[in-house]
């Protein structure tokens, strides 16, 4: 395999993880605006049919279904998440082959004394987390919910949703019920 071809398995394979990356956000984004909408619409109907009694047990059909798109989402968004962490795991390889075959090191050399603590391209805590895994899997699988991953927000932001529906269900059944 010559240069130009691993260049251009790099350029797709960082192309394919902004691509995954984007459909992570993009799903995140469809999920909460339809989760919200549920819970909005239950909420309003809650505030309608408050007197009616045993009929707002109808209106629990609102949460339960916002927290199973929630739980749906969360599933949704790992496998996107996942696949983004892989495909730069492996982006970082071809980089990595790129850099012998080319003589991007001693390129670099020559500009060592810029941001002298720093041997790679790519930041140091990146590249420490590519080298610390022993695999492209261990790597995403670590990353999805990393302390400093954008996907441990994305979780926690279901995980709130899911609650605010279970308090939701709650409410509505102490009025029906009382």
């Amino acid at each position: 395999m010559n240069d130009s071809d691993l260049l251009s398995l790099y350029t797709s394979f960082k192309d394919d993880a902004r691509g995954w990356l984007s459909l992570h956000r993009q799903h995140f984004t469809q999920f909460v605006v339809i989760i919200l909408g549920v819970l909005g619409a239950t909420i309003a109907a809650f505030v309608q049919l408050r007197q009616e009694g045993v009929v707002l047990l109808i209106l629990i059909i609102g949460p339960l279904l916002s927290s199973s798109l929630s739980v749906l989402a969360i599933f949704v968004c790992d496998k996107f998440y996942t696949r983004y962490a892989e495909h730069d795991a492996i982006s970082y390889k071809f980089y990595c082959l790129l850099e012998i075959r080319s003589g991007l090191k001693e390129d670099l050399q020559a500009v060592k004394d810029v941001y002298r603590g720093q041997d790679d391209v790519f930041p140091v805590r990146w590249v420490g987390r590519l080298r610390e895994a022993g695999s492209v899997d261990e790597y995403a699988k670590g990353r999805l919910r990393a302390h400093d991953a954008s996907n441990r927000c994305i979780m926690f932001t279901f995980a709130k949703l899911v609650a605010a529906s279970a308090i939701l269900t709650l409410v509505i059944v102490l009025s029906a019920v009382l």
